[in-house]
């Protein structure tokens, strides 16, 4: 016996392979991660020598640049890019979508784009060609696609890896923001265990501050966030609970089109008191539900059971 467990012997474990003990999987905190070193250096200067001039290239040189944008435009515009990390340079990534649909697109994870044999294509060629070309259709790659975002670490990297006027001319953005690995909705909780409580303190740091960065994107235009959530634990919250938790939410107010997708119903006046939980409507909801009350969102509801179909 060792820690409670009965060690066995090895040519009994080479005989039957599935008695070989298995290490317990521990829970994915989905607000646990490390983010790689930012990319923007504090001194950076923009590109301001003008470019060398390219008699050879006729596109550039007979062209006038209004037509020349018009082609930088068919090109670059209308796809939907998905954002993540590359582990291996823990740099940002960008992967187009193939998906026949891509505002579904499996909840933003997109296998689709890893099955199709259609090659996907080089959006980034067109700006490596030469510093003129970069330098008249970058805004283009930014403020005419959709990027899409299932990792919360990536939205946090933004500020660090784009420079502001980037950042600030992305116009569409998909956001699928899984929590499901931390069932205890990330606002203030009284009864909170004290050794357990810095979790909880993070969980609402990362909370606000995701949130935060959102609501500064100055060109955000159309803004679609999926929470999946654990549908019996943010369901039911009381007042005060409530308000900490969409205060940052209100704060997104650039957005023309905004929506929210949850997946629980809304809490209703008259619905069940909850006896566990100190951020639990204890003696039950007044009122309309504080969700459908944001200002500026639209909030759709999905059954949990529809979080991955």
């Amino acid at each position: 016996m060792e820690g409670g467990f009965t060690i066995l012997p090895k040519w009994l474990i080479s005989v039957f392979p599935s008695l070989k003990p298995r290490r317990r999987q521990l829970t994915h905190d989905p607000y646990d991660h490390n983010l790689p070193p930012p990319r923007l250096r504090p001194n950076r200067l923009p590109i301001t020598r003008p470019s060398t001039p390219q008699p050879q290239s006729h596109l550039l040189e007979l062209l006038p640049l209004e037509i020349r944008r018009q082609i930088w435009s068919y090109v670059l515009k209308d796809h939907t890019i998905h954002v993540d990390f590359d582990m291996f340079t823990t740099r940002l990534r960008c992967i187009h979508c193939v998906s026949p649909d891509p505002s579904k697109c499996n909840n933003g994870y997109c296998t689709a784009r890893a099955k199709s044999s259609e090659v996907p294509p080089k959006l980034l060629s067109l700006l490596q060609t030469c510093r003129q070309i970069y330098t008249e259709a970058i805004d283009i790659l930014y403020s005419s696609n959709t990027f899409v975002i299932s990792n919360p670490a990536v939205i946090e990297y933004l500020p660090l890896s784009l420079q502001p006027q980037r950042l600030n001319i992305i116009r569409t953005l998909r956001f699928v923001w899984e929590l499901l690995g931390n069932t205890v909705p990330p606002t203030m909780i009284h009864d909170y265990p004290q050794s357990l409580l810095h979790i909880q303190i993070k969980h609402q740091e990362k909370w606000r501050k995701i949130w935060g960065i959102i609501s500064a994107m100055e060109g955000l235009h159309e803004l679609h966030i999926k929470l999946f959530v654990c549908d019996y634990t943010w369901a039911n919250l009381n007042k005060d609970a409530a308000a900490y938790l969409l205060e940052p939410v209100k704060q997104v107010t650039r957005p023309e089109v905004f929506t929210i997708t949850l997946p629980f119903p809304p809490m209703y006046e008259g619905m069940p008191p909850e006896a566990r939980g100190s951020w639990r409507a204890l003696n039950g909801w007044e009122g309309s539900d504080p969700w459908d009350d944001l200002p500026n969102c639209t909030i759709q509801r999905i059954s949990s059971s529809e979080i991955f179909s």
